[in-house]
């Protein structure tokens, strides 16, 4: 199941900040891709593992005040609301998902009792396979055959059972 991350609803500035980043990134790691250099992306990782050790998963500033003022209610409501959207993006995708799986185990289902029973009782099998006179000819042969075999073996099993 995919994993979702509340959508930070910052500043515009904040944000084009985020896309220059991500797009700086992903220069680099095409440059170490297309260069084939072990070293130039053992020290992309490098660089990411610290910035990601040095940034600071936070809810809130550190430097809050005592009493919390109109600004850390904006910040903790704006919180709060991505949380919220998060949550309700993950539960429409769960339930679109189980919702299309039971549609399809139903459609499943009944598709094969109709479909079977469709099949094979309301077919006219006399339409899909005309009768062919040198088939049955070919076919009275090999009864013949079939009735000189037998008959050649019984006649061995006859003459083995005889004593001499």
């Amino acid at each position: 199941m995919p994993t979702f991350h509340a959508v930070q609803l910052d500043s515009d500035d904040a944000l084009e900040t985020k896309k220059q980043n991500w797009v700086d990134s992903a220069i680099l790691r095409f440059e170490a891709v297309l260069s084939a250099s072990g070293d130039m992306a053992k020290q992309i990782l490098r660089q990411e593992s610290a910035s990601r050790a040095m940034s600071k998963k936070k809810f809130l500033p550190d430097e809050r005040t005592t009493m919390v003022t109109g600004e850390e209610e904006d910040k903790i409501l704006r919180r709060a609301f991505e949380y919220i959207v998060a949550l309700m993006e993950f539960n429409l995708v769960t339930l679109k998902f189980q919702l299309n799986h039971y549609l399809f185990i139903g459609f499943k289902k009944e598709l094969s009792k109709t479909f079977r029973n469709k099949l094979t009782e309301e077919t006219d099998w006399a339409d899909l396979v005309k009768p062919d006179p040198h088939l049955a000819k070919r076919l009275d042969e090999v009864k013949k055959r079939i009735i000189g075999v037998k008959a050649s073996l019984e006649e061995v099993e006859r003459l083995q059972r005889r004593p001499m």
